[in-house]
């Protein structure tokens, strides 16, 4: 499952580089951190390459477009 990112937005009520904010689509099951915390004896090597094919696609994705 990608999580679709919509962009960045800054809080106009507090200055420097800690005001940005990432925009996402909303994520049911929780974040990832939490998701492998709760699963990861429970999930498969095979679910696991997934996901982590599917971050590296998005992290590729996202560095493309910032060019």
């Amino acid at each position: 499952m990608l999580i679709e990112t919509f962009g960045f937005t800054k809080d106009p009520r507090v200055d420097g580089l800690d005001s940005y904010i990432l925009v996402m689509e909303y994520a049911p099951i929780g974040d990832l951190h939490n998701y492998l915390q709760m699963n990861f004896t429970i999930i498969d090597w095979r679910e696991k390459i997934f996901i982590l094919y599917n971050l590296t696609i998005g992290y590729l994705n996202f560095r493309h477009i910032g060019k």
